[in-house]
């Protein structure tokens, strides 16, 4: 029997409240840089999570140990990117960071 309870670690609403505070204050692209920095805390501080996604890759995936390891820390990552442009675009904001026209094209439909 699984022992999650639908519980986030720490206070989330104050983790969006940082997010939403550095894509105003200061933009997209610095938003992003501090996901690599939250993901790699939770990589190093997150055991049990982290210990499952490890077994996953290894057992499942048959991946070797640091190809493990990177994915661990990837999935910590995209799923940080995840929220971050969830908070983008609920919050409305601006984002400047360069795209290629070909993404323009494929995104915006007429």
């Amino acid at each position: 029997m699984p022992k999650w309870h639908g519980k986030s670690q720490g206070n989330p609403l104050l983790g969006y409240r940082i997010v939403y505070f550095v894509c105003t204050r200061f933009g997209v692209f610095p938003a992003y840089l501090l996901l690599r920095f939250v993901a790699f805390y939770f990589f190093l501080f997150s055991w049990t999570s982290s210990g499952h996604s490890y077994r996953y890759f290894r057992q499942h995936q048959h991946y070797g140990v640091i190809r493990s390891i990177i994915n661990v820390y990837k999935n910590y990552y995209i799923f940080a990117l995840t929220i971050l442009d969830k908070v983008i675009v609920m919050g409305g904001i601006q984002n400047s960071l360069p795209t290629s026209s070909r993404a323009k094209t494929t995104c915006v439909r007429s």
